[in-house]
């Protein structure tokens, strides 16, 4: 997985291959979710990552993580 750091910043070269992929675990295990999910299918070394976002549920320790990526 590479990320696409042109002289523009970030580029998007086929945004119908954009996706969403969701990761849940507790703020002890996220890194451990993150870490398998990203080795796991459906991602392939080519495939870009623009970002992860980690959102916190504000009455538990319940954390979602945002994985936006594209297919390539």
């Amino acid at each position: 997985m590479a990320i696409n750091d042109n002289v523009g910043g970030m580029q998007v070269t086929a945004i119908a291959k954009m996706t969403v992929t969701t990761v849940k675990s507790t703020m002890e295990g996220i890194a451990a979710a993150l870490q398998t999910a990203l080795r796991a299918s459906p991602f392939a070394n080519a495939d870009v990552i623009y970002t992860i976002q980690l959102i916190r549920n504000k009455n538990s320790n319940d954390v979602i993580a945002y994985i936006i990526w594209e297919d390539n």
